[in-house]
């Protein structure tokens, strides 16, 4: 071989050494990069999480700051729709209910009474029987309560658990008469979960039934007042001793 080819031998070969080392450096370039950047998108996924718990965190607490405004007007239902908030998502949660499904129940269950706000306080408050005239105007709370969440679309989803929560599997619940299939799961819930913590807890015209009494009567009502199942999932379960903090 002539030298000048050997020197156009050694050139193309160290050429493409160059060629090969900076594609080498610049794949390790590119792998560092990458780990960078999957790290930047790791800290402000955990980031944009954090965010989110807090501000799922306020919006929680801002909706148990409002029931608890509607309930000072009425001492009797003071932690009521916390208690069945607490109860609902248990029974929720044992029915497979994903946690932001929960959540959504967990609105409806604290909001469930709002339309009470426009009820007259001396009905809400009177200690014996309930005449006709003033048994419609209570069962009209629904229909508010519904009627004044529509106006957030945050609550829109919710809106069937608040107008329905006095309907009955049987039919003759109000105000619709909605029955069995047609009533929602979470109504389903949230029926059953009112209706207990209503009958364990002191009202203006009676004292709280003992724990006893009540089951026998969730027992008597399956498949009137309430869904089948949630009967059995609730006697079965003992949902009714989940603890709760009013």
């Amino acid at each position: 071989m002539k030298k000048d080819e050997l020197l156009i031998t050694v050139h193309r070969a160290l050429q493409y050494r160059n060629v090969v080392l900076r594609n080498i450096q610049l794949q390790e370039e590119n792998i560092r990069y990458q780990k960078e950047l999957e790290q930047k998108v790791r800290e402000r996924t955990r980031e944009l999480a954090r965010a989110l718990a807090h501000l799922r965190e306020v919006h929680m607490d801002t909706v148990k700051i409002l029931a608890s405004a509607i309930e000072e007007k009425d001492p009797y239902m003071r932690g009521h729709s916390n208690r069945v908030r607490i109860i609902s998502s248990e029974m929720a949660r044992k029915l497979g209910y994903k946690e932001m499904e929960i959540e959504r129940i967990e609105y409806g269950a604290l909001l469930h009474d709002i339309g009470k706000i426009a009820i007259d306080q001396r009905i809400l408050d009177k200690p014996g029987p309930l005449t006709d005239e003033e048994f419609k105007i209570i069962q009209d709370h629904p229909v508010i309560g519904e009627r004044i969440i529509s106006k957030v679309s945050f609550f829109a989803d919710i809106a069937p658990m608040v107008r329905w929560h006095h309907e009955r599997w049987d039919g003759l619940g109000y105000p619709d008469g909605i029955k069995g299939e047609n009533i929602p799961m979470p109504v389903r819930i949230l029926n059953i979960v009112d209706s207990f913590d209503a009958m364990s807890s002191d009202r203006p015209y009676r004292k709280a039934m003992p724990i006893e009494r009540v089951l026998e009567i969730i027992r008597e009502e399956r498949g009137k007042q309430f869904a089948p199942e949630m009967v059995d999932l609730f006697l079965e379960e003992e949902i009714y001793k989940t603890p709760v903090v009013d």
